[in-house]
């Protein structure tokens, strides 16, 4: 990838957006090209046995909060290393997948094998259930601590909060390029009033709060200044056709997974960076289910997201790389690290906070966005 000291990108179209360093084992790029030309380490691989009760399996169901358009990359991959295992993916929003699986599982039902999504809070809830596989896929013996969310869950990217501006409205020129900034901006001027970002009481936008709190030491004094200008939405669609039509002119707390697609009228319009002074990463994690009906084609599917081969797709996707050595035509979590520094880069935690916290940030958050 070719440095962006500004760390500017087109943007897709509204309509793909509705749901939107580590160590390493790699001492050379791997590079952002096609996933199947890279070959897995075979210290990252599953043992034959488990690959053949796959292949007798011959299919895995997978729910996840991630837009087709975006897994589309990363199950044709798979389907390369492992033509004699369908993968059924069912996309749902981050709640409702964990809720589904619930259900189903409760009266015998045929149900998901694997989820992948970004609701730590219903995860962690999994966990605890007893309805997540205990399993540690080989891929996963020496990620990064952060990579590392809870048993038999692990990240298959850090998805970074971003901002997204209408350039026909605001030139890039005149961007902020902090938070802060952007703050001070919205009290007057174009942006007064125009920004808009998730709704911090749910998905995704309560797990980019909470990351922020619980690691930039100005938050809220810094969130009640940005919420007194703020639109506010639950899933990304509204917010981009807000941002492409200019009722809104800037966003903060924003998938970075938007960044897929640079093509078409929208990238006329919109630009997306980072803040340079907080970027809370999300993690998306997988985990196995307890009751799914396909157990070693769940490990098989999940080992291979965990790899560096599975990476590289999913860079091609939309995801954000975390592993040392994969190179990305958007960005890494290295890159990110490097621009910025590692204090201004934050990673959730799947923790106890995570869950204890949540009424009273909630609680604080409606308070500062009026709501």
């Amino acid at each position: 990838m070719k440095r962006r000291s500004s760390w500017v990108v087109a943007v897709c179209a509204a309509t793909l957006l509705a749901g939107c360093g580590g160590q390493g084992a790699v001492d050379t790029p791997i590079g952002a090209g096609d996933p199947s030309a890279h070959v897995i380490d075979p210290s990252k691989q599953l043992d034959p046995a488990t690959v053949a009760a796959a292949n007798d399996e011959g299919s895995v169901t997978v729910y996840g909060d991630a837009q087709n358009e975006i897994m589309q990359p990363m199950i044709a991959a798979f389907n390369n290393q492992f033509p004699d295992i369908d993968v059924s993916y069912v996309y749902l929003n981050p709640a409702e997948s964990f809720q589904r699986y619930l259900s189903e599982s409760s009266t015998g039902g045929q149900t998901s094998d694997v989820i992948l999504g970004t609701d730590g809070v219903s995860y962690l809830d999994l966990v605890k259930r007893g309805e997540v596989l205990d399993f540690t896929p080989p891929a996963a013996v020496g990620l990064p601590e952060y990579a590392k969310l809870a048993p038999g869950v692990f990240a298959v990217e850090e998805n970074p909060a971003v901002g997204v501006f209408n350039k026909a409205v605001l030139p890039e020129s005149e961007q902020p390029k902090s938070l802060a900034e952007l703050a001070d901006m919205a009290e007057s001027g174009p942006l007064k009033g125009k920004l808009v970002t998730y709704d911090g009481t749910s998905g995704f936008g309560y797990m980019v709060t909470q990351t922020f709190v619980a690691n930039h030491d100005n938050a809220w004094p810094l969130l009640e200044k940005l919420g007194q200008n703020s639109q506010t939405e639950t899933s990304g669609g509204p917010m981009f056709s807000k941002l492409s039509q200019g009722a809104a002119v800037a966003s903060y707390f924003s998938s970075g997974a938007i960044r897929s697609v640079i093509k078409g009228a929208t990238a006329q319009v919109l630009n997306l960076r980072l803040y340079a002074d907080g970027t809370p990463f999300v993690p998306r994690g997988i985990g196995i289910t307890a009751k799914g009906a396909s157990p070693n084609a769940a490990k098989v599917f999940s080992n291979f997201m965990l790899t560096e081969q599975g990476q590289v797709a999913a860079c091609k996707g939309g995801f954000t790389p975390y592993l040392a050595g994969v190179e990305c035509d958007g960005f890494t979590v290295d890159e990110v690290t490097a621009e910025f520094g590692a204090e201004n880069v934050y990673f959730t935690k799947w923790d106890d906070a995570l869950v204890s916290s949540q009424t009273e940030i909630v609680s604080r958050w409606r308070a500062a966005f009026g709501k």
